[in-house]
């Protein structure tokens, strides 16, 4: 049907199943676990998307434990720079935008607050990515901006508090919840 060879296609197959997309079973065959939203195609390549999930799994891991760090050792002035990043997220909602740099510099400040520079490093490493991410939830969610907007300042309020409670346990469900809450709503399974 799409003139494409069969090792194409194997090979095209072999990437959806670490994303959840299909599920391959020896000597059964392939079997679609769930549909990405349908923007998601339009986004660009399958490769970028899956990276792009990808990119997700690592950062919520990756920005899990640093929330849980920051909690354990914020310093006053971390706490300052993480509630001032939280305030302008809230503001540029306010102002009906998407607050893409406000939302990033929100994480980077726990990333900082972790104490732990590899944290921040590793975040930087990943910053364009992490821009493809906001990029292709904000597009994707476009016609449901209001709804978006107060789901995310919810899901950073916990965030923000369970690092002022000096929470680490809550800090990481927090952020990890977070992150895969926005996985989802990519992958249109929420």
């Amino acid at each position: 049907m799409f003139q494409l060879s069969r090792p194409v296609i194997r090979q095209a197959l072999a990437r959806l199943p670490p994303d959840g997309i299909i599920d391959s079973r020896q000597g059964s065959g392939s079997y679609v676990c769930r549909r990405p939203v349908r923007d998601l195609l339009r986004y660009g390549e399958t490769s970028n998307a899956a990276q792009l999930l990808r990119c997700f799994e690592f950062r919520i891991a990756l920005e899990g434990e640093a929330a849980a760090l920051a909690a354990s050792r914020h310093t006053s002035q971390d706490l300052r720079a993480i509630e001032h990043a939280h305030e302008a997220c809230n503001d540029a909602a306010r102002k009906g935008r998407l607050g893409k740099e406000e939302d990033l510099e929100f994480h980077m400040a726990i990333a900082f607050a972790s104490g732990n520079a590899l944290f921040a490093e590793t975040m930087e490493l990943l910053h364009d990515d992490i821009q493809d991410g906001m990029d292709m939830a904000r597009s994707l969610t476009k016609n449901e901006q209001r709804e978006r907007v107060q789901i995310l300042r919810g899901e950073h309020d916990s965030v923000v508090n369970a690092i002022n409670d000096s929470d680490a346990d809550r800090a990481r469900v927090a952020m990890r919840a977070h992150l895969h809450n926005a996985q989802r709503r990519i992958v249109g399974s929420r």
